[in-house]
């Protein structure tokens, strides 16, 4: 063998040593952002919340290809706020989103052509699983799209929206927001 091969194969394993990279998760989500520009290398110098954050501008990206044809890019804000929604919920039947979507519609800078009944069509069939709307996961990933539609720049307007859908009249989502928010920050 070359040196140098030998000296990044030997990096390499003690890398996939090191205690971090014993959990699955862990791994298989390297693996996946391996695949992006950068490859193994860069996958394996990132952090579990760099990584996550990397695997949620890919769902990120994968939502905002329900867009309608020729919608403007900045209406998948919407997709991206339900998706986050319906995440924090850990759930939701297809018959709450629509009002949910009404709601993040109203927001001022918040446009979806069609309006939230096409929004809430649109995010029902992105996150549909079983017949269900399912929440992304794994909830690390999960967390990180909370941290991206709410985080940041949107905090001030994410916060409103997590506890108006945690006050909901039935308030069978409460626990979940809160536990998503609690696990988030």
């Amino acid at each position: 063998m070359e040196p140098r091969f030998q000296e990044e194969t030997h990096s390499f394993d003690n890398r996939l040593a090191e205690s971090r990279w014993q959990g699955p998760l862990y791994r298989m989500m390297a693996a996946l952002v391996s695949v992006q520009p950068g490859g193994l290398p860069e996958a394996l110098s990132l952090t579990r919340a760099d990584l996550a954050l990397h695997l949620a501008d890919r769902e990120i990206g994968r939502i905002g290809r329900f867009l309608p044809s020729a919608a403007p890019e900045e209406s998948a804000q919407l997709l991206t706020r339900l998706a986050a929604i319906v995440t924090a919920c850990r759930s939701l039947e297809p018959s709450e989103l629509l009002p949910i979507a009404v709601e993040e519609s109203a927001i001022p800078g918040i446009q979806f052509p069609g309006g939230p009944r096409v929004a809430a069509t649109r995010i029902a069939e992105a996150l549909s699983r079983q017949d269900r709307l399912a929440p992304i996961v794994p909830d690390t990933v999960g967390e990180a799209v909370l941290l991206s539609a709410f985080g940041g720049r949107n905090l001030p307007g994410g916060t409103q929206a997590l506890v108006r859908t945690a006050r909901r009249a039935d308030q069978r989502h409460d626990a979940n927001v809160c536990f998503a928010i609690t696990r988030t920050c």
